[in-house]
């Protein structure tokens, strides 16, 4: 399991074998693990050998090092009294807080890891530590003072934890590969999220279910209590909501409540790099880090797809933002190979993807690897928290109209025209399905929603494709705080005018060109997914589609599909369609039909 996850944390390896009725633990050492973590308490463990006998939990971690690079970070890591253990992915943000809190509630710790600090807060506050984490995680902690593990996941999912019943106990791991490769978990489909998949484009989106039928995830927000040998008892502890209106004025607190979520993820002791597409999101991100890093005489390193498609490429953005900051920006375009890194992005996903824009994600970390960057700050979650995609200027004006405000309806009606760039007759028939649809707050339902039900897809899709490549990711406009201040936002601060985010436009006037603020088209980072299934990507699609496997396979209609691809162009909703299928196609073959869920060793360059 941990061989298939080398790629997650090539830095080091451990292990702990503990028996669950005597609570002694055994820590064991393998082939990645530090010389300076090895001693007589790590004995070797090689390759393929069990666990000592009596073993009833085994954790296993594969570390990025990323925070105290000494052996202090060796994972996993024990409590002084060696009674309580954790392996924890992901980053507590705020540990430094945490760590004086507990400090002045007693405890000592030998390292500066979060990792510590997490152990540490579970054995001061239990299960009710999660809510003081600001981050992002996935964690497993054996309580061995009550005998039973707990798994943990952050608040909105951003780092992945899967878990599967194998006979009479339970595995988990970071990616389902791991449970997959391990002969833990069939590979047999769940044929209802499949279904939902080709619907929607959507995976993560039904509660706790996979694209595997007997895999599971621990779902945001959530903890899992677990005595071995009983059931698994899942407990919510985190609902996307909004929080309290906040005094002061709402452009100066949404600026400050950015940039302090900026400066706490630039807490690393390696460099920080971002990615930058030059979407307003991402460039706030570069423009608050650039800005803190110039104070140590730093330079943030941007990271950039261009597309080369000028219906989609967002070069001149990116370059704009990067000379306003003084932030040195670096650029990819599409691989070489593209019928190949489709499959690379089908294996290391595990599940099927929605988006050719996944592929154009993969590049960006593959440059950022190049650059021997580690760390990643990224602009996701900002259109969710602060209104950023049309569809949601559609329920803003549901709201005005159900609110009984004909004429400030008709206002923002025409400003949608002019500032969003969104034609009347798609305004209309939006405007009347979301007020079918929806309550009184049409708007804020539905960005709670998609902080549900549509961002963890898009998490999904990061996580695997930074990992892949040995990088963290983090997400500045998901800290909690920021996630409920921007959905306590009135509905005229975050789409007015037809403008949307229009608060967080007005807060970076003086950090942004004009040129970048002040943006009518949204690209939206997406790539040119029509020309590519015409191109470069036809004849792999084709020979797919023309195959008995697919013309078998449940919902597929294969002759129509194969139509649609012969024609000389596609459609939006005909590439989105034939994309869906694609990639379901791939998956398939790739852990369904023949197995092959090891991810390769990674090679340097792209």
């Amino acid at each position: 399991m941990t061989e298939t996850l080398r790629h997650r944390g090539p830095d080091d390896e451990g292990y702990v074998a503990i028996d669950a009725v005597s609570r002694r633990a055994v820590p064991l050492a393998g082939e990645d693990t530090p010389a300076s973590c090895r001693s007589a308490a790590f004995p070797f463990l090689p390759a393929g050998e069990p666990p000592p006998d009596g073993a009833g939990v085994v954790l296993a971690a594969r570390r990025l090092a990323i925070l105290d690079l000494s052996p202090g970070g060796h994972q996993p890591l024990s409590s002084p009294d060696g009674r309580d253990w954790i392996v924890h992915n992901g980053e507590i943000y705020n540990y430094v807080e945490l760590r004086d809190e507990l400090l002045a509630r007693g405890h000592r710790f030998a390292g500066t890891s979060d990792t510590e600090v997490a152990l540490a807060a579970y054995r001061e506050w239990d299960t009710g530590c999660f809510e003081r984490f600001n981050g992002m995680w996935a964690q497993a902690v054996w309580d061995g003072t009550r005998g039973r593990l707990v798994l943990a996941r952050d608040r909105f999912g951003v780092k992945p934890l899967y878990v599967v019943e194998a006979g009479d106990g339970i595995a988990f791991a970071s990616e389902i590969k791991a449970l997959l490769e391990a002969g833990l978990a069939e590979t047999r489909p769940n044929q209802p999220v499949l279904g939902r998949f080709l619907d929607t484009g959507r995976i993560d989106a039904v509660a706790g279910q996979t694209c595997f039928a007997d895999v599971r995830q621990v779902e945001a927000g959530t903890f899992v209590e677990y005595d071995l040998g009983g059931a698994l008892r899942p407990t919510r502890y985190y609902s996307p909501h909004a929080g309290e209106p906040l005094p002061g004025v709402v452009d100066e607190r949404v600026r400050e409540l950015l940039d302090d979520a900026v400066r706490l993820r630039l807490r690393s002791d390696v460099p920080v790099g971002s990615c930058l597409s030059g979407g307003l999101d991402s460039s706030a991100i570069g423009a608050f880090a650039q800005r803190r890093l110039a104070r140590s005489g730093a330079q943030l390193e941007s990271f950039t797809f261009a597309a080369g498609d000028p219906r989609h490429d967002e070069r001149v953005y990116a370059q704009a933002v990067a000379d306003a900051t003084g932030a040195k920006p670096q650029f990819t375009t599409e691989p070489d190979d593209l019928p190949a890194a489709v499959e690379a992005v089908s294996r290391e996903q595990d599940e099927p993807f929605g988006s050719a824009s996944v592929v154009a994600q993969r590049q960006v970390m593959a440059l950022a690897r190049e650059h021997g960057t580690k760390v990643l700050l990224d602009g996701q979650g900002g259109d969710e928290v602060l209104a950023g995609y049309k569809y949601y200027v559609a329920a803003r004006l549901a709201d005005e109209l159900g609110g009984g405000h004909p004429v400030r309806w008709w206002r923002h009606l025409a400003a949608a025209r002019r500032n969003a760039l969104l034609p009347t007759r798609w305004l209309l028939r939006a405007t009347a399905g979301e007020l079918r649809r929806r309550g009184r707050e049409r708007l804020r339902d539905r960005q709670v929603e998609d902080v549900r039900d549509h961002l963890p897809a898009l998490l999904h899709y990061e996580d695997r494709n930074s990992m892949a490549f040995s990088i963290e990711t983090r997400l500045p406009f998901l800290d909690y705080r920021f996630v409920e201040l921007g959905l306590a936002l009135p509905g005229e601060a975050k789409i007015d005018d037809g403008w949307t985010k229009l608060t967080l436009r007005r807060a970076l006037e003086h950090d942004l060109p004009e040129l970048v603020v002040w943006r009518r088209d949204k690209i939206q980072f997406s790539v040119p997914q029509d020309a590519w299934l015409t191109g470069p990507l036809h004849e792999l699609t084709s020979d797919l589609f023309a195959s008995a496997a697919f013309a078998a396979r449940e919902g597929v209609d294969a002759a129509a599909l194969r139509g649609r691809l012969a024609a000389d162009a596609l459609s939006a909703v005909e590439a989105d369609l034939v994309w869906r299928h694609l990639s379901l196609e791939l998956w398939y073959r790739a852990y369904v039909d023949s197995p092959r869920t090891r991810v390769e060793p990674l090679a340097a360059g792209r």
